[in-house]
């Protein structure tokens, strides 16, 4: 399969492009603070949930790269002002996307091994020791 390379977009898209940074950081940071909480119950997600989330963020970040690119790209430009302060937030909101992406995607590599799939196919006594060993965690 050859990779497609990315379409540049004109500088008169440079306010969408940051709309769309800033949007999805703000997914990103609401998906991140839920899965804090469902970190400690990882038997409500199942294995389809934690492939689709890591697949996505994985994707999501690559996607990133090429908003970082296009400002790059943007700044070899004359720029306003305000397209040189666009482009900063372009790149402020697209490194902390990444950041916060990363985040996500640690917190489901710990739970796809604790998933409500991946308990119900232990035997009991597999079960057992990891409750024991504090690797899940009964519901409250």
């Amino acid at each position: 399969m050859v990779d497609k390379q990315p379409i540049l977009q004109p500088l008169s898209m440079i306010r969408q492009i940051l709309e769309i940074t800033q949007g999805m950081l703000e997914e990103s940071k609401n998906q991140l603070e839920i899965m804090k909480e469902a970190k400690e119950k990882t038997y409500v997600l199942d294995d389809e949930i934690v492939d689709r989330a890591l697949k996505l963020y994985k994707e999501q970040n690559e996607n990133a790269k090429i908003f970082i690119n296009q400002c790059k790209i943007w700044k070899q430009e004359k720029l306003t002002e305000l397209q040189v302060i666009q482009i900063q937030e372009i790149e402020y909101s697209t490194n902390l996307l990444i950041e916060t992406n990363n985040e996500l995607l640690s917190i489901f590599n710990y739970c796809k091994d604790r998933t409500i799939n991946k308990i119900v196919e232990k035997d009991d006594p597999e079960l057992a020791l990891d409750f024991l060993t504090g690797k899940i965690t009964l519901p409250k």
